[in-house]
């Protein structure tokens, strides 16, 4: 009697029963653990990289610009405001925008003070944007009645609707360049008026001659610029424009929180 059930067996193979397994080969393991990982990476990889600079824009810190708003001349020092716009590119998550008004500030220059004061207009209370009362000398809220000292301090203190007083912001003076311009003011040729004419024994009047850097002379007319002597430096006041450091301020809170 064949014994069926042992391995190798023509029987066993015939019937399709158990049969020997192959061990399997670890090279060829280790190759295709491999080959599929490099081929997950390499297309992990660009998506990745993809989706973080896709979203990084959401999570970009927003800074705070220093924008020119004025020239210092446009800013007497009689102590009252003046208000002036804030330009300067905008840039949301993705889109850039040119040259965009961002905000409003007022500048005041006390008496004999060379550096002014910014304020922002831009109410505490709800974002309102702040006007100006020239009779009562107060900024004014349109949208829920908060009035500001000169100083920027609330009227009525805690009273008034905004939780704080107006926000300030740093200021800086740069001094304008001028091209071509000496230090301390802008070089003018100075004119002088040269004799129109001489007469000589009763004759008609003729042209006065002048030395031109030793080069011969030639005929001048009623103004002459003296070249010989050199061009006079005419000094000019020195220009100086105002630098504001622009925050958004959060609205709503009693204290100042930039969103920066």
């Amino acid at each position: 009697m064949v014994d069926t059930n042992r391995p190798g067996t023509a029987a066993n193979n015939v019937a399709g029963g158990p049969q020997c397994a192959t061990p399997a080969d670890p090279g060829r393991s280790r190759r295709s653990f491999v080959a599929v990982l490099a081929g997950s990476l390499a297309v992990l990889g660009p998506v990745t990289a993809g989706l973080v600079t896709f979203f990084s824009p959401l999570f970009r810190r927003r800074q705070s610009l220093q924008v020119r708003v004025a020239l210092l001349s446009q800013v007497p020092d009689d102590g009252l405001p003046r208000a002036f716009p804030v330009i300067a590119d905008r840039r949301d998550a993705w889109n850039h925008y040119a040259a965009q008004k961002i905000g409003s500030v007022y500048l005041i220059r006390q008496p004999g003070e060379q550096l002014p004061v910014a304020f922002t207009a831009k109410c505490p209370h709800a974002g309102c944007a702040l006007g100006y009362s020239e009779t009562d000398q107060k900024f004014t809220c349109p949208c829920h009645t908060s009035r500001f000292n000169l100083d920027g301090s609330r009227t009525h203190g805690d009273q008034e609707v905004a939780p704080r007083d107006m926000d300030t912001l740093p200021v800086a003076l740069r001094p304008l360049d001028i091209p071509g311009a000496p230090q301390g003011g802008r070089a003018r040729p100075r004119l002088d008026r040269g004799a129109a004419s001489h007469s000589e024994g009763g004759g008609a009047a003729s042209h006065s001659e002048l030395p031109l850097g030793g080069q011969g002379t030639a005929p001048v007319g009623r103004w002459n610029v003296r070249r010989q002597q050199g061009l006079s430096s005419v000094a000019t006041p020195q220009v100086n424009e105002v630098l504001v450091t622009f925050v958004d301020f959060q609205t709503g809170r009693q204290e100042k929180i930039p969103s920066t």
